[in-house]
This record gives structure tokens, sequence and C-alpha cells, in this order.
């Protein structure tokens, strides 16, 4: 009989090894951070000016307006739509 008496009758313990290939968790933060910030740009300093030249603010600048400091969260910041229809 089996030393563990939760173990069903029959049956053996296995020890199951994981094996990962992937990024380190550093690695994959710092990627991450990379993408937040590229994505903060808003597409670069060029867009960015283009709405000033047009005496208009980003997104980002008006929400800022809109929200005291600290109060805001943004979600979906990496969320992108990957739909091909123009109607989307």
């Amino acid at each position: 009989m089996s030393d563990d008496a939760s173990a069903a009758p029959g049956s053996e313990r296995k020890q199951i090894t994981y094996s990962y290939d992937g990024p380190s968790m550093r690695e994959a933060v710092a990627t991450l951070t990379e993408k937040k910030d590229k994505y903060r740009g808003m597409g670069g300093g060029e867009r960015i000016q283009k709405q000033h030249d047009a005496n208009k603010l980003t997104a980002r600048e008006r929400v800022d307006l809109l929200f005291d400091d600290g109060t805001f969260f943004e979600y979906g910041l990496l969320a992108h739509h990957q739909s091909q229809s123009p109607q989307m």
C-alpha cells in the first residue's frame, strides 16, 4: 500500500519538469517598457508638432487638462485593432 493515503490505488507519482526558452522576466519587462514609451510618444515629435502647428493639443495633453494629477490611468495602451476593414 502507498505511504500517501490520498493517492489512488495503483497510481504513481511522476516528477514533472518544465522547460522555457523565452525571454527572462527582466527582458520581457524591458521590452514592454520600450513599447509603452513608444506608444506614449504618439507617432513621434513630427506628429505632435503637426498638432501644435494646427493650434491643437494632442489627446494626452487634453486628458492631462481634464484630470487631476494621479487620478487618470490609461487602459489599453498596447491594444490595437486588427481589422483590415475600412468600416472598423
